[in-house]
């Protein structure tokens, strides 16, 4: 995860502007990016019906792509349709969210009514951010690092444009089998990783029926280059 030394030490930096962190260079780059109208509204369409959709909270001072929600609310919402079409997260006792960004899925799953163990995994900085984040929307969560994932056999997990960053041996961390369920986004190709051919040969080793979605597939992701990758056990 070395690629992330120097965007840490930029997060660093920009979160002590409490008021404005999410405007960032970094911080925006990596955790709140900025989208054109036209791509806003395809993923408006998609989850405007939803009632768990909110508009953000001005923490942080967030940009707006559309309306009063910023892409990434937009894109938590629509990970979150997906997976409620896949998997009974009412019947999960525990999520585990590994590289939260600053919080905004787990509010979005708090939206939703989920209301039991959610454990967010991520670097010390992420933690603080998502602490301060989440603290002014009055939510609790637990925070660990990657080494101390264990999770029980009803439990879900979530990676969304994280595990797809990070280097071999911290992906070899991750118990995929003890899970009950899991939803992780990816793009291609990343710091010279293939991806595709990564969670193609996992889901080889996996207990889990699984799915890889793509552009184009129903249920699928809304833009090319993104790709979900879902298992469940029977």
């Amino acid at each position: 995860m070395s690629l992330w030394d120097d965007f840490l030490k930029n997060i660093t930096t920009e979160f002590k502007d409490r008021e404005n962190f999410l405007k960032g260079y970094s911080t925006a780059r990596c955790l709140h990016p900025k989208t054109n109208t036209v791509t806003a509204i395809k993923y408006l369409n998609e989850v405007n019906h939803l009632n768990f959709l909110k508009p953000d909270p001005v923490t942080g001072n967030p940009t707006y792509c559309i309306d009063k929600f910023s892409l990434v609310t937009l894109q938590s919402s629509l990970y979150l349709r997906t997976m409620l079409k896949k998997f009974n997260l009412d019947t999960i006792d525990e999520i585990h969210d590994i590289g939260g960004g600053y919080g905004n899925m787990a509010w979005t799953l708090r939206n939703y009514g989920y209301d039991k163990k959610y454990i967010i995994y991520d670097f010390p900085i992420m933690h603080d951010i998502q602490r301060y984040w989440l603290g002014k929307q009055n939510i609790k969560v637990e925070y660990r690092s990657l080494d101390e994932l264990n999770p029980g056999k009803n439990s879900h997990l979530i990676g969304t444009h994280s595990i797809n960053e990070m280097n071999l041996p911290d992906r070899d961390k991750i118990p995929f089998n003890k899970f009950k369920s899991f939803f992780i986004a990816h793009n291609k190709v990343f710091n010279e990783i293939d991806n595709m051919k990564y969670f193609k040969n996992l889901a080889e080793k996996l207990q889990h029926n699984t799915e890889h979605l793509f552009f184009g597939d129903n249920d699928g992701p809304l833009q090319s280059q993104h790709y979900w990758f879902l298992g469940i056990k029977s």
